[in-house]
């Protein structure tokens, strides 16, 4: 399960990972849980992250909300591997 602490550190080593790799900047639009865990509204813990789109003008030619209903194959290679280090 996911505290506060853990979901910080996760998505703290995704953003590095993108950085180090040259895949510009997502701006991930997250819902659930973790959204009220990492906002300080609970101090529950949640097993997943929910995703429900991205905000990136190369998907959307603005700064609308892309809806994801997969994330995109770099997102998902580096989740993977942040999840099986």
């Amino acid at each position: 399960m996911l505290n506060k602490k853990e979901l910080h550190k996760y998505l703290s080593l995704l953003a590095k990972k993108i950085e180090f790799r040259g895949k510009g900047t997502y701006n991930l639009v997250v819902c659930g849980g973790a959204s009220m865990i990492y906002t300080g509204f609970s101090a529950a813990t949640t097993k997943d992250v929910d995703i429900i789109g991205i905000i990136d003008k190369r998907l959307t030619g603005n700064n609308s909300i892309k809806e994801c209903t997969e994330l995109p194959f770099v997102l998902k290679q580096m989740v993977f591997e942040i999840a099986t280090d």
